[in-house]
């Protein structure tokens, strides 16, 4: 078991290695939406930005429910983070997330006045890492639990949890 300071670590290493995930909303008839959102910055407090045009359709569901996850995945890496989302306006903020990437999108720049942030705010974190050496040995542990007739043995760092305030 690995303690809560090395598995958001962990988390943080692993989400700085993705470009985009799957932002998850709720639509006001109940069904979740999710669509790929690329990821404009990963705050040092853990909150998660991303643009978007405040006439998108995300936009009118965070208002509704603010309730919101986004997953990234590789080929042996996956993180899974949901929290509150909600839309942020404010110019400074957009600044420090501007990238000239998205000016395919927002081609008057961080001005553009259909610009805006979704900032996530994670409650819960979770990860799964089988790249690399972890990827190695979950691949032995789960072939000896094969031949045994058991589960294989979590490799240490290759899954943890991050919840509440510990996020933070």
């Amino acid at each position: 078991m690995t303690d809560e300071r090395t598995d958001r670590e962990r988390m943080r290493a692993l989400v700085k290695e993705f470009h985009s995930g799957m932002l998850v909303t709720r639509a006001p008839e109940g069904t979740m939406h999710a669509r790929p959102m690329a990821l404009a910055k990963l705050a040092d407090d853990d909150d998660l930005f991303f643009a978007t045009s405040i006439e998108s359709g995300k936009v009118s569901e965070i208002e509704h429910d603010h309730h919101a996850a986004v997953t990234f995945q590789s080929t042996g890496a996956y993180v899974s983070i949901s929290g509150p989302a909600r839309i942020v306006t404010d110019r400074a903020q957009i600044r420090a997330c501007w990238s000239e990437t998205m000016k395919v999108w927002f081609p008057k720049g961080p001005d553009d006045p259909s610009l805006c942030l979704l900032q996530l705010r994670p409650v819960h974190a979770e990860y799964w890492n089988t790249e690399g050496i972890k990827g190695l040995r979950y691949v032995y542990e789960a072939a000896k639990a094969y031949v045994k007739g058991r589960q294989p043995v979590v490799v240490p760092g290759q899954h943890g949890e991050v919840d509440g305030p510990a996020i933070r």
